[in-house]
């Protein structure tokens, strides 16, 4: 459970993940957490139960605490209490609180940044792709030169070091060197 000094940093806090929370539902209801666990082991099973509590709880207080407190009926207090120079006290310290407001604007910094981390990404998506083909080429290569028939011009194509010390050799007349 989440535990604050005061009541109203406790509200505070909460009204900010409840709106945090609320434009993000379609999010919520879209976590299979039985997807999550089904591959892991004990231990992370337990990680990912104890963050799911912890979505619970959040979910908990964001619906909790969704709308606007009731007003608090000062006046009641007065007639309740014979000294009302507290509630007084009370009442001038209450609406003395005021609470900093969320501004949801992105600074053009932040949004040149996050244009530009997109970019990187989609390059590096493009050379990943490059990667793969190249890499299920020569894979493809040196599976046939595992289990084909491949001929020395193969085996030179899929690995030209080999090709290049072979030659080094033929031209030094090393016809012993790899026999040990």
């Amino acid at each position: 459970q989440i535990w604050f000094a005061h009541t109203t940093d406790r509200f505070y806090f909460t009204k900010m993940l409840s709106r945090a929370f609320t434009r993000t539902a379609a999010a919520r209801s879209a976590i299979n957490w039985a997807a999550l666990t089904s591959s892991l082991d004990g231990e992370a099973v337990g990680a990912i139960n104890r963050f799911r509590a912890v979505v619970g709880e959040v979910e908990s207080l964001a619906t909790t605490y969704s709308a606007e407190p009731p007003p608090i009926d000062f006046e009641s207090y007065r007639s309740k209490l014979t000294n009302s120079s507290v509630v007084d006290d009370f009442e001038a310290e209450y609406s003395a609180v005021t609470f900093p407001k969320f501004e949801g604007a992105i600074k053009p910094e932040f949004e040149s940044k996050s244009q530009e981390i997109i970019a990187n990404a989609a390059d590096a998506v493009a050379e990943s792709k490059a990667a793969i083909v190249e890499l299920e080429t020569r894979l493809a290569a040196m599976n046939h030169i595992r289990h084909g028939n491949p001929s020395v011009t193969d085996v030179y194509a899929a690995y030209p070091d080999i090709q290049a010390e072979v030659d080094e050799e033929i031209e030094t007349h090393q016809w012993c060197k790899d026999i040990n």
